[in-house]
Order: C-alpha cells, then sequence, then structure tokens
C-alpha cells in the first residue's frame, strides 16, 4: 500500500489539477448567479498562480547551477545603472616572478703521474660518477612520484567536482520539471476560463 502511495504522490500535479478544477466547480455550483465573477478570480487567480510557480522553479534552478536568484539578479541590474553609479578607475601593479632550481657538480681531476696512481685516479672517478647517477636517479624518481601524486589529488578533485555537477543537472531537470508543469496547466486553464466565460 504504501508503494502505491508514493506511485500516486509523484503524480502531485495531476491531483493537484483535479483538485483546483474540482474547487473551481464547487464554486460554481455553490454560486451559480455569480458564475461570471467566480471565472474571472479563479482565471486571473490561476494565472498569476501559475507564473509565480514558473517563475520559482526557474529561480530555483538558477539557484541550484549559479547560486543566484531572480531577486539577486534584478537588485545588481539596478545597481549597476549608470545613473546611480560613478565610474571607477582600477589601478593595478604587476610582479613577475619566476622560480628555477637546477643542480650542479664540480669534479676535480688530480695530478697523478704513475700508472697505479692514474688507476686509482679513474677508479675514484667512476666511483663518483656513479655516486651521481644514483643520487640523480632518486631525484627523478622522488619527482616523478610528486607529478604523479599531483596529478592524482587533480584526477580526484575532477571527478569529484564532475559528479556534483552531474547531481546538480539531475535534481534541475527532474527535481523541478513537476512544478513547471503544474504552473502551466494551471495557467492555462485559467486563460481558458478567461476566454471561455
Amino acid at each position: 500500500m504504501l508503494r502505491f502511495y508514493q506511485w500516486c504522490v509523484r503524480a502531485w500535479p495531476f491531483w493537484a489539477t483535479l483538485v483546483v478544477i474540482g474547487a473551481h466547480l464547487v464554486a460554481l455550483a455553490a454560486f451559480s448567479q455569480q458564475s461570471e465573477n467566480i471565472n474571472k478570480i479563479f482565471s486571473i487567480s490561476l494565472q498569476v498562480i501559475g507564473g509565480m510557480l514558473v517563475l520559482h522553479s526557474i529561480d530555483s534552478t538558477l539557484g541550484m547551477l549559479r547560486g543566484e536568484s531572480i531577486p539577486r539578479l534584478i537588485a545588481q541590474w539596478f545597481r549597476s545603472c549608470p545613473l546611480w553609479r560613478k565610474p571607477k578607475t582600477i589601478k593595478g601593479l604587476g610582479i613577475a616572478a619566476a622560480r628555477a632550481t637546477t643542480s650542479g657538480h664540480v669534479r676535480v681531476k688530480r695530478q697523478v703521474t704513475s700508472l697505479s696512481s692514474r688507476v686509482s685516479e679513474l677508479e675514484r672517478q667512476m666511483d663518483e660518477v656513479y655516486r651521481d647517477m644514483g643520487l640523480r636517479e632518486q631525484a627523478l624518481k622522488k619527482l616523478v612520484s610528486e607529478v604523479k601524486d599531483e596529478l592524482s589529488a587533480r584526477a580526484s578533485k575532477s571527478e569529484a567536482a564532475i559528479c556534483e555537477v552531474e547531481g546538480k543537472i539531475d535534481a534541475t531537470a527532474l527535481g523541478s520539471i513537476k512544478q513547471q508543469v503544474f504552473g502551466v496547466v494551471i495557467a492555462v486553464y485559467g486563460a481558458g476560463l478567461a476566454y471561455f466565460s
């Protein structure tokens, strides 16, 4: 039974339209000699209410997607009138800075005269080259790891932002459509009353 109730509630614009039409018919039956005035009152009321519902839905959509509202947009428009605002001069000062890092290494070649000391010097230089290559490899691995971590963090932030936007779009597209449909239906009903009475 609960599922049936929830199913019926999802179609609230249909039920609300039936209530409005029923109220109109009850008012006509109760005050049959004032039918023209009742039709006029219902007509203007339903057109205004329908228009306000559609505006409220648009305002909700603006608030969800842009964080703005219709009254705030209207107020900003009035505040931006050139008759009320004095022109402002904006001065700017820019400073640019660049940073570069590099590492250097100086090798000292010792003067050697004998063959055994030359071999020892070559071995020392080879050890120094291997140590230097090991340090550069570690620095490069660290840099690659940092860049990988930063890219991973940015990717997860982007995914979160995309999920948030998708949620807002779903809420906007599906959440306010019923209110808009109901507003349009009662505005059309009100216009029909005005035309046919």
